[in-house]
């Protein structure tokens, strides 16, 4: 099931931001809508579960992209 964003959110998914050894490492960003004036600091989420467990997007990343 493909993620959808909530409102005033959006996702970047598959972005790229590096390669080693021919590979493209890439991640996705989901981030509030509105901009804001100022610099605000980001969190990086790494899931732990191997992809066995849980989601690629749980709930806290939503909260926490609303706080902006």
């Amino acid at each position: 099931m493909p993620f959808t964003p909530p409102p005033g959110l959006e996702l970047i998914p598959d972005l790229l931001y590096g390669e080693q050894a021919g590979r493209a490492h890439r991640i996705d960003v989901l981030r509030p809508t509105h901009r804001a004036a100022r610099p605000v600091p980001a969190i990086l989420f790494l899931h732990g579960g191997g992809w066995n467990m849980f989601g690629k997007y749980p709930e806290i990343n939503a909260f926490l992209a609303r706080a902006g």
